[in-house]
């Protein structure tokens, strides 16, 4: 008798939880928000934090130089930046933030 009361107890521990809304006798539900005050979905839903933008450092650099700053397109489809000088020099921006030195030739193969 033992082992058929230990078998039904094992079946009931494995049906999935009532759904619904069935409550014990004389128990009703308990709102979260004081009495006299309404919540607004904005109260509960997540704020979204604001963004945070960085400046790519090479456009800073080529522009604090005194230069100007272009993005080109090139053949692959990807975008880089062209620094133009005041002197008419102009240079790839990452090579002229790396190098400090603002060359022609590092525009070539793009």
């Amino acid at each position: 008798m033992a082992a058929l009361g230990l078998a039904l107890l094992g079946l009931a521990a494995c049906q999935p939880a009532p759904t619904g809304t069935a409550r014990p006798h004389g128990l009703t539900p308990q709102s979260s928000t004081p009495a006299g005050t309404t919540e607004t979905p904005s109260a509960t839903s997540p704020q979204r934090s604001k963004l945070i933008g960085m400046a790519n450092p090479a456009s800073v650099h080529c522009v604090d130089a005194g230069g100007k700053l272009e993005i080109r397109t090139g053949s692959s489809g990807g975008q880089y930046g062209v620094c133009h000088m005041p002197d008419g020099n102009s240079c790839e921006e990452w090579s002229f933030f790396r190098t400090g030195q603002c060359k022609a030739e590092t525009l070539q193969n793009r």
